[in-house]
This record gives structure tokens, C-alpha cells and sequence, in this order.
């Protein structure tokens, strides 16, 4: 079970509060950031073997027949045996973009900016409006974008570049709009979250602002949503 779960992630080892790493990994920021927290922990944890999966997608889908095995992975939907955990990109190895060219991280920096420009936006002075601008991971968020094309009163969204860019083919044929800070996003009443290649990284960013946050899906998910309860305050 275990030389299964090795082929799917990195191979970590904690013995006597030291963490060891195997040689290889696959992208380095986002095990840095997993290692920061690790360090952290690692002087109160017993003498242990994990496999930690720093890729966007879970990796033992028990639908597709995978037998189970014990993975780490931030993200995942019910048919997946994968253990949740914050992702890497509370501390650095988030999504890469000209407002943020090293990837979305710092948790801690965030949320004191993001609070603050909350209470500069207070519910009665942001904008009646609906926004959202991310990349196309995913066609899900194509219909908020129409509809923004159609009735721009209503809704501001637009598509920005990722990586993968290639055409304004990947924009939904319009060209790629200019990425918008998080605290840039407190000034509008109505926030919209959908999932990427998995759940998306910004949901928690969102929250801070104090606006509503539309929460399009239920299937995706990361460690902290089962604790997200209708009508109560986080």
C-alpha cells in the first residue's frame, strides 16, 4: 500500500523531530511551502513515513478502481482516498501571476491586507455588483463570463492569462484581461468562487473581503470546507 503511494507524491521522513526529503521533487516552491509547516510541526510528531502529493489533482479514485492508499493531497472530490491537508500555498508555491510572479502565498501577509481593505470597503459602500477574474481552468466559469459580456451592469468577469495561454481562443475570444489584486476585490458586494483543474486557491481570500461569496459547486474540496456551515459567520 504504501510502495503504491510512493509513486504519487514526495516521500518524507520525520525521525527524531528532523524532517528528511527525498532527493526529487516535482515542483520545489510548492515543497517548500509544505516544508515550512513541517518544520513546525515535526518536533511533536512521532517517527513517521508520508507521501505528500503536490500536484493540483488527487491521485486514488476509488470509481476507477485504485485500491487505497495513504497520499496526502490538498484537494479532492468523495470518490478519492486522498487524506486532505493545507495546501503549500499558505506559505509560498500558489498560482504564478504578474501581480504575484513568485505564486500566490504568505497566508499571514494576506490576510492582514485583505482585512484591511475590508474595513476600507464596508458593506455599504462596495459596488452592486457581481465579480470574478481568474484563468479558464475550467468551462465551468464560462457562463459568468457571458453573461458579463451581455450585462456588464450586472457583472464584472473576465478571463486573465495563465501559463497555458496560448490564443484568445483560451479567453473565451476576447482578450486577456489585467489580473486584480485581492484587496482589489473587496470593493464589490458579490464575490465569485468555482473550481480550477480542483478547488480553486482563492476561496479563503475571498472570505476576508466581507462580501458574499457565491460558492459555485459542492463536488471539490479542501480540508476546511465540511467545516463551513450555512448561516453561520467564520
Amino acid at each position: 500500500m504504501f510502495a503504491q503511494a510512493k509513486l504519487k507524491g514526495t516521500t518524507y521522513q520525520i525521525f527524531d523531530g528532523k524532517i528528511f526529503r527525498e532527493t526529487d521533487c516535482h515542483f520545489p516552491a510548492r515543497c517548500a511551502g509544505v516544508e515550512h509547516y513541517l518544520k513546525i510541526l515535526s518536533p511533536t510528531l512521532p517517527d513517521m513515513d508520508l507521501v505528500i502529493n503536490t500536484r493540483d489533482w488527487p491521485q486514488f479514485n476509488k470509481d476507477w478502481g485504485h485500491k487505497k492508499a495513504p497520499v496526502f493531497s490538498f484537494s479532492k472530490t468523495r470518490s478519492y482516498y486522498d487524506i486532505m491537508y493545507p495546501t503549500w500555498s499558505f506559505w509560498e508555491g500558489g498560482p504564478a501571476i504578474a501581480l504575484y510572479p513568485t505564486g500566490i502565498g504568505r497566508w499571514d501577509k494576506h490576510r492582514t491586507s485583505i482585512s484591511t481593505a475590508a474595513e476600507k470597503w464596508p458593506w455599504n459602500k462596495k459596488e452592486e455588483k457581481a465579480f470574478f477574474r481568474g484563468s479558464r481552468t475550467s468551462e465551468e466559469r464560462d457562463a459568468l463570463i457571458l453573461l458579463s459580456r451581455s450585462h456588464p451592469e450586472l457583472v464584472d468577469a473576465k478571463y486573465t492569462k495563465n501559463q497555458a495561454w496560448k490564443s484568445d481562443a483560451d479567453t473565451l475570444y476576447a482578450p486577456p484581461a489585467s489580473e486584480v489584486s485581492f484587496e482589489d476585490h473587496c470593493k464589490y458586494k458579490y464575490l465569485f468562487n468555482y473550481r480550477g483543474v480542483a478547488a480553486s486557491f482563492r476561496l479563503k481570500h475571498l472570505f476576508l473581503c466581507k462580501s458574499l461569496v457565491f460558492h459555485v459547486g459542492d463536488e471539490w474540496l479542501e480540508f476546511f470546507y465540511p467545516s463551513l456551515h450555512l448561516g453561520q459567520s467564520i
